[in-house]
């Protein structure tokens, strides 16, 4: 049975009121507790963040206060040691060497009644025996095998022959046993201090160290920590919570240091492990603590199913910890649903009703409209572009326009004056388009025309010599139809080879003109005798001469001896060639340049250099459009590639080395676009 568009229509409406109270119930009641969830998690994301930024932020204040304390406390004691030492050597008693030497020691020991007020004391050894000293070197010299933080011994340090004479920093802490001793001399340390000293020779035999407690750093410390715990007691204290939930602040050692909610020391033995392992792995985990996992002993068993953050912060070994049970998260969600089903159903119901009213009203038009592009589509518009089509063309426009809605005001009326219209416009665009492809087609056709031209004046590769002593190979790819990229050889009057690759500025029709006149200038040069520099110095005046568009090409001209191996070039700005010997592993650079780009100034003098090529080399030469080819992020392809390319292909022949090259760089630039012309010359010299 087929049925038309207002049955489907009224079939339609009917279905999607019977059907939509449903799906829109269940999407909003899921949506409405995943939206809950996520602003809750969201929420307590923030404050965790906070939290995480006011604990770091406090603590790496508090870390460069203790970094500065002991940087000031070095300097002061390695400042003290230097005014010792000068002290001892500008002090003279005579020619009693041992009484000298006792006087200089009662003059520092003198010191020491000063130094306490400043919290440092000192000690003076004597062939690693200890002079004088206070209490404190008095029982670490007790143990001499007792090492610092960085593994040297207190004997060490005090051996002249292995104390350098800039000094040396240590840290050594004391145990219990020092601190019982420490007693003796009324000295009382309620927690085992660690020293910072600085050992400087003052002579051969004789060292001093002076030493300051770090004790008050490690108090400071922890009035350091009490002040971050109450400043994040009192965020705990102004944040609102669900009723229920809990944020706790403890330390790895299950010490509650702050929190808000019900929640007792005791009760972090319930927070299973593996979250804890978790959270330093990852310094943050956000997951569900499903009622299946909950112990029933456990103080989160009365919430069921809860949500779960927790951060770590390693450097004091911190948790903060949230939870919240899904319940009171999802119980706001219920509420709400409630209220949006009723709106949403009486919505749906008025818009279903008006619906079919205005599909009613659409449906009419519509059929019209059908019947035309039906008949439209059996129309050949392609006679509206002949001459002779005007009386046809006018009666099928008449037809299109006949019983056409076009006086509704609505979006059916535009639609219907848009298709009265339709007819002009495709004839109007269809006679444009066939001039168009026409053009095109021309244009396509010339520059074809012209890429033959241009690559019939350069030798193909299959015209270049491949001989028992010399082998020659080129290649060229242009990035437009044609392209300013050149490359010649061909025997000099000498009897020499002159091999040529150069590179005209600029792209297309005017590059590859000014290259042709390149090449006709340069292979009359070359023909004339001249040598390559001679030769570039005549192209340079003769294309100078007539440049208004200021144009230049970068050219590299050699002659090679195949009897000797002499290579004599010259380099106008082009690209340096690339030597490579199947029995090396290393790349050799003609970088010798001759002079500027050619055709730009005149009265330019090239200089022309000679290498000896041996058995066995390749020569390589390129246009820039190899080096930078630009893959899809726009990196170059660079010269180191090349180079690698070249010497994994040493023992190739010409033709495969630049296909592999070219293959390299196809593979480089994936799915970019070619950006310059890609031309090179290779080949292989073998003596004998």
């Amino acid at each position: 049975m087929k049925l038309t568009l207002k049955t489907k229509i009224f079939f339609f409406v009917v279905i999607f009121v019977a059907l939509i109270s449903v799906p829109i119930i269940s999407l909003s009641y899921g949506s409405l507790k995943k939206s809950s969830r996520q602003f809750e998690e969201e929420n307590f994301s923030n404050v965790l963040l906070l939290m995480e930024d006011n604990i770091n932020s406090r603590y790496l204040n508090l870390l460069t206060t203790e970094i500065m304390t002991v940087l000031e406390r070095k300097i002061h004691l390695q400042s003290t040691s230097y005014l010792a030492k000068n002290t001892w050597e500008n002090l003279s008693f005579g020619a009693n060497s041992q009484g000298s030497v006792e006087k200089k020691e009662n003059v520092l020991t003198s010191w020491e009644n000063s130094l306490q007020n400043f919290n440092t004391f000192f000690g003076l050894f004597e062939k690693g025996a200890l002079k004088n000293a206070s209490p404190y070197f008095e029982i670490l010299m007790q143990d001499v095998s007792r090492s610092d933080y960085k593994g040297v011994t207190l004997a060490q340090l005090l051996d002249n022959a292995y104390l350098s004479g800039e000094g040396a920093f240590a840290v050594f802490s004391f145990t219990e046993k020092d601190c019982r001793a420490l007693e003796k001399y009324d000295m009382h340390e309620t927690e085992t201090p660690s020293v910072l000293l600085y050992f400087l020779p003052l002579d051969k035999t004789h060292i001093i160290s002076f030493g300051t407690v770090l004790s008050d750093i490690k108090k400071h410390e922890q009035l350091s920590e009490r002040a971050i715990i109450n400043s994040i007691q009192e965020k705990f204290n102004s944040l609102a919570l669900y009723p229920g939930s809990i944020i706790i602040l403890f330390s790895g050692e299950n010490k509650l240091l702050a929190h808000k909610g019900d929640f007792r020391e005791e009760d972090l033995m319930d927070i299973p492990a593996a979250m804890l392992l978790d959270a330093q792995e990852h310094k943050f985990l956000q997951q569900t603590y499903n009622r299946e996992n909950i112990p029933e002993n456990s103080y989160f068993a009365k919430w069921g199913d809860t949500s779960i953050r927790l951060s770590y912060f390693k450097a004091l070994d911190w948790y903060v910890f949230t939870a919240v049970p899904v319940s009171i998260i999802e119980s706001h969600s219920e509420t709400m649903l409630y209220r949006i089903t009723m709106i949403a159903s009486v919505v749906v119901l008025v818009s279903a009703l008006i619906g079919l009213f205005l599909a009613y009203h659409l449906i009419t038009p519509l059929q019209i409209l059908t019947k035309k592009v039906l008949g439209l589509a059996q129309t050949d518009l392609a006679d509206f572009s002949k001459e002779d089509s005007t009386s046809s063309q006018q009666r099928i426009l008449a037809e299109f326009s006949h019983d056409l809605p076009v006086n509704r005001t609505d979006e059916v009326g535009q639609l219907a004056k848009a298709f009265a219209n339709m007819g002009q416009a495709l004839e109007i665009n269809i006679k444009n388009l066939l001039q168009s492809q026409a053009t095109t087609q021309r244009m396509q056709g010339e520059l074809n025309a012209a890429r033959d031209i241009q690559l019939g004046i350069l030798k193909e590769n299959s015209a270049l010599p491949h001989e028992k002593g010399f082998s020659i190979s080129a290649f060229i790819e242009p990035a437009k139809e044609v392209g300013g990229d050149l490359y010649d050889y061909f025997p000099a009057a000498s009897g020499k080879k002159v091999i040529v690759i150069g590179d005209v500025s600029g792209k297309g029709v005017p590059a590859a003109l000014f290259m042709a006149m390149t090449v006709t200038l340069l292979r009359y040069a070359m023909q004339a005798g001249l040598s390559p520099c001679e030769a570039m110095q005549k192209i340079n005046g003769s294309l100078n001469e007539n440049n208004p568009s200021c144009m230049f090409v970068t050219l590299f001209i050699g002659l090679l001896d195949e009897k000797t191996g002499e290579f004599e070039y010259a380099n106008g700005g082009h690209c340096f060639p690339y030597i490579v010997n199947k029995n090396e592993n290393e790349i050799r650079e003609l970088s010798h340049i001759s002079g500027p780009m050619v055709g730009v100034m005149e009265d330019i003098r090239y200089t022309s250099a000679k290498a000896a090529l041996q058995s066995g080399d390749t020569l390589l030469l390129y246009t820039d459009g190899v080096t930078e080819a630009m893959n899809e992020e726009k990196a170059l392809y660079d010269e180191t590639r090349l180079k690698a390319v070249l010497l994994q292909q040493k023992y190739s022949g010409t033709d495969t080395l630049l296909q592999k090259i070219y293959g390299d760089i196809l593979a480089y630039r994936g799915n970019a676009e070619q950006s310059d012309d890609i031309t090179m010359l290779c080949f292989q010299y073998n003596k004998g």
